[in-house]
């Protein structure tokens, strides 16, 4: 029996597998606001945004079902799917997808059952003649002998097998209620969620009841056990009245429900043994008692989408099963996890969400740090300190930034470093306002007043001597030592007076980098005569020492430098390197350099710049990490206190946006290849279907393949490899976002075979790919027959040589003859009709290869003459008129009824009036129009 409200104890296993690296997946232990997080609504191609269905298919394409129809996504953009031959508002409501073995995709409708195969065959399966009418699609399941359940909005259950639907309602011993969930668990029971009768429980094609006993709320699994409180009261649970929802087993055999009273979790359910039962609600964290969705992932975590958000349950360290709160307020529809292992959320009315492991987590506003430009810096008990742009002091605990310091008293400033001292005190450099001097929340300030040679602080640094140095802007460097300052600028040898980093060698050497150099002073003594000049007039940015003396030198516009046994080596962009301004040089447990850039942050490994730099290789491997691994900006600032490698070996990096952290033993890894899909092949601009691999071919011109990688992890970062075998001695490397469309003209009759492959952003290759096989049969000008013909006439072109010849040396004369001659107004008059005669009426700008030379010599005019018309009758030069002709003719066939339009894609369009590629011809017209093709030719469908 219940008892009244109070503290019950639940106990209830979440089972965790985690590894130093990840495969993209959801690490438990992260916070939940440390995922990464896109989000697609409307104004990104998607139909609507309430996304109610999502499958993907062995292909690698994500579906995404909406209130307003059916897109496939591929990582890039959202391609909507039309139904052919079916009315649209019978397909407008998705509510159901399930991808089949065969590649495959089943979908229900609001009206029905439908199907599309691998190859885009679409087929209906809503009707009396196979048994299911059309009704609203509920569900879709498969069971473990390749029979397809639909429940539909008839409340109705038909199971789909050989080729006919069985129906099953209550005199099977299903109740009245619509049909929400469909499950077969382990053990082979097919268990129904009823949205007015609860749970059942089917065998042998009979459905019982399955009654929820919480009088015992112990879920015991493996022998282990975790704690959970609730306050779950009896009355809620009312076996005759209350909604199933959702049904989903995790890989421990636990059966967990959706219901309107929240959450079960059934062990042994349908089993022989005791079962035991655990319930969640919002009384022990929930944040919804309406459970519509229910995954866990590759890592044990339990994702529960309500009608109030996405919850996540886990294990804490200490056992207790722990409920975190996301995605505000909409409801969640649907969760999917890809081959990738990112969580996919469909919401209503918040679009699609996509939720994944990211390398790095950036702390920014929601952390507390709502400013740029951070300044770090960890003292020597561990606590890391950070001073913003405005002059404010925090302190980082648990993940939250508390202001312990405002300096700025109205006046804001940055504070650009910060060092601590013998007593612990913290020494803290600002633009503007000089330094000032942190003890128990007291301030003393130094300023130019003081001794300072400037109040613009671009670094301090305390040696091993406990003497500070402090780098100005226009002042050179400052020493304080014994209460006072003592400076060093160019007047005394300095490179520059803008000293930006500042460091201590082993043997106690001062080296300091300014926007002019760097300056070494041996034994950190100001000894002009002594001192010691490296790389004069380059901006120094920082400077890294290694145990064994090697010095890496970062620069702001020439890369990173080598200075090993008084030999330089420099490392460019050009060599691989992920960019040519290095802000900050961090070193990881591996011996891999992490450097901030004003292109992001990339790792290098020092083993493989030191291959580089004895000539052992010409390229430097590099990964360049940027907003889709997890930084909110790319552009990292420079200086001593811009990075912090901390104790626990977590690096840290300061950005236009926030701090972002990485730990580099727990980067992530996508292990899983890329599919490659070979989306759409054209012959002549004409389709051709995948089924007509290795078929003959003639009278071929062109041939265009249109590449798709679908990956949904940093598809900016994805390369694809490709080769026409028979014609390409090598094979292309390209980045897949500018190489999706791939083009062959005038190739010769052989045979052929097109082979694509690519790796994702991780450098996995998929070798096998995708391939095209083709055979081009010859014209008749390369047959036998037309090349014995050609050798007959070159008795007759023998013959006529002599004439031939004496012709053009009279051409040359005449060339000669009116090479200085000037163009009078006659002739000018006479070209311009021709050419608009060439133009408009055999309209010669269709020709992709057309050049003033070659229409010069259509026209039998000196190209100098064609120039000068163009340029002085027309006012254009010759590329404009030939694109002006195009765009003039490509607006009429956009827009007139019953022109080309009709039978090709704006893609056709764009080659039949002499375009030689899509992008050049969007480009072209939007100069021209101001708009897109597709966005002129709807504009002109509405007036």
């Amino acid at each position: 029996m219940w008892r009244k409200p109070g503290i019950i104890v639940l106990f209830l296993l979440l089972n965790v597998v985690i590894g130093n690296f990840q495969l993209n997946a959801l690490e438990p232990e992260k916070p939940i606001h440390h995922y990464l997080l896109d989000e697609w609504g409307i104004e990104d191609g998607l139909p609507s945004d309430i996304i109610l269905a999502i499958a993907q298919t062995p292909d690698g394409f994500l579906w995404i079902g909406t209130e307003r129809g059916l897109v496939r996504y591929d990582g890039i953009a959202f391609e909507p799917f039309y139904f052919a031959g079916i009315e649209e508002e019978n397909v407008l409501y998705i509510s159901s997808l399930l991808a089949d073995k065969t590649g495959g995709l089943w979908i229900g409708t609001v009206s029905g059952l439908l199907h599309v195969d691998r190859d885009s065959h679409l087929r209906s399966y809503s009707t009396t003649k196979q048994g299911m009418p059309r009704d609203f699609i509920n569900c879709l399941a498969y069971d473990s002998y390749g029979n397809l359940w639909v429940s539909t909005g008839r409340n109705y259950l038909y199971r789909f097998k050989d080729g006919e639907f069985t129906q099953f309602n209550n005199t099977h011993g299903l109740t009245e209620g619509m049909i929400y969930a469909i499950h077969e668990d382990r053990n082979g029971n097919l268990w129904i969620g009823n949205r007015d009768g609860g749970l059942f429980i089917g065998h042998n094609h009979r459905f019982i009841k399955h009654p929820i006993k919480i009088d015992l709320l112990k879920l015991a699994l493996n022998g282990q056990y975790l704690w959970v409180n609730a306050t779950t009261q009896r009355s809620q649970w009312d076996s005759s009245s209350y909604s199933v929802y959702e049904i989903y087993e995790d890989r421990q055999g636990v059966l967990w429900v959706g219901t309107n009273f929240g959450l079960l979790g059934i062990a042994n359910a349908g089993t022989s043994e005791e079962e035991t039962i655990a319930s969640f609600s919002p009384a022990n964290g929930l944040s919804d008692n309406n459970i519509w969705s229910i995954l866990e992932d590759q890592d044990g975590n339990l994702w529960v989408g309500t009608e109030n958000g996405l919850n996540r349950i886990r294990r804490d360290p200490a056992g207790k099963a722990v409920i975190d709160r996301h995605i505000g307020d909409a409801i969640v529809w649907h969760l999917f996890e890809d081959k990738e292992k990112s969580l996919w959320i469909g919401t209503n009315g918040s679009g699609l969400k996509q939720m994944r492991d990211g390398t790095f987590f950036t702390y920014w506003k929601q952390s507390g740090v709502p400013f740029w430009d951070l300044s770090l810096f960890q003292d020597r008990n561990g606590q890391i300190w950070v001073g913003s742009s405005v002059g404010d002091l925090y302190r980082f605990d648990n993940g939250i930034f508390q202001r312990e310091l405002r300096t700025n008293n109205n006046i804001e400033y940055e504070i650009r470093a910060i060092e601590e001292g013998e007593a612990g005190e913290l020494w803290l450099g600002t633009l503007r306002r000089g330094i000032l001097r942190v003890k128990n929340k007291g301030i003393t300030w130094y300023t130019n007043e003081d001794g300072l040679t400037s109040n613009m602080i671009r670094a301090i640094f305390k040696d091993s001597r406990g003497r500070f140095w402090i780098g100005t802007e226009r002042g050179g460097v400052n020493r304080y030592q014994d209460g006072s300052f003592h400076s060093f600028t160019t007047r005394d040898g300095l490179t520059g007076d803008n000293v930006y980093i500042i460091h201590e060698d082993r043997s106690n050497n001062i080296w300091l980098g300014t926007s002019q150099g760097i300056t070494v002073l041996p034994g950190g003594e100001f000894n002009p005569q002594r001192r010691i000049t490296y790389l004069k007039g380059s901006f120094i940015t920082e400077i890294y020492e290694e145990e064994n003396g090697m010095f890496w030198i970062g620069t702001a516009r020439s890369g990173l430098k080598r200075l090993r046994d008084g030999e330089w080596v420099s490392f460019t962009e050009k060599d691989g390197l992920g960019s040519n301004y290095i802000a900050k040089i961090l070193e990881d447990h591996r011996g891999n350099f992490w450097i901030g850039s004003r292109s992001g942050i990339f790792r290098v490994s020092k083993n493989d710049l030191n291959v580089f730099a004895r000539k052992e290789r010409d390229h430097i491997p590099c990964t360049v990490f940027g907003l889709s691994d997890g930084l909110k900006n790319i552009v990292c600032r420079n200086g001593r206190n811009s990075a912090l490698k901390t104790q626990n070996g977590e690096l840290w990096f300061g950005t236009r946006k926030g701090i972002s952290v990485v730990n580099p033993e727990k980067v992530t890894i996508n292990k899983h290849p890329p599919p490659v899909v070979i989306k759409d092949i054209l012959f002549n601009y004409n389709p051709i279907s995948p089924a007509q691999a290795g078929k003959s071919f003639r009278g071929i011109k062109e041939i265009q393949l249109i590449i798709t990688v679908p990956t949904f992890v940093s598809p900016e970062k994805v390369k694809i490899r490709y080769r026409l075998e028979n014609w390409d001695k090598d094979w292309h490397v390209r980045p897949y976002l500018y190489q999706q469309n791939i083009y062959y003209k005038k190739l010769p009759p052989r045979e052929y075979r097109f082979h694509v492959t690519a790796c994702n952003s991780s450098g996995i290759w998929n070798n096998k790919g995708a391939s095209f096989s083709f055979v081009l049969k010859p014209y008749f000008h390369q047959s036998l027959l037309f090349k014995l013909m050609v050798l007959l006439a070159l008795v007759s072109i023998v013959v006529g040589l002599y004439f031939f010849v004496k012709k053009q040396l009279y051409l040359r004369k005449l060339k000669q003859k009116y090479r200085n001659s000037t163009l009078d107004p006659e002739k000018a008059e006479r070209y311009l009709k021709e050419l608009n005669h060439f133009l408009e009426v055999e309209k010669l700008y269709r020709d992709e290869a057309i050049t003033l030379i070659s229409l010069a010599r259509k026209m039998s005019i000196a190209p100098r003459y064609l120039s000068q018309i163009v340029n002085e009758q027309l006012n254009k030069n010759f590329r404009e008129l030939i694109n002006g002709y195009r765009i003039e003719e490509a607006k009429e066939l956009l827009t007139t009824p019953g022109k080309k339009e009709k039978d090709f894609s704006i893609m056709a369009i764009a080659f039949e009036v002499g375009f030689n590629s899509k992008e050049v011809f969007n480009r072209t017209f939007k100069k021209h129009t101001g708009m897109t093709p597709s966005e002129y030719k709807r504009k002109a469908s509405h007036k």
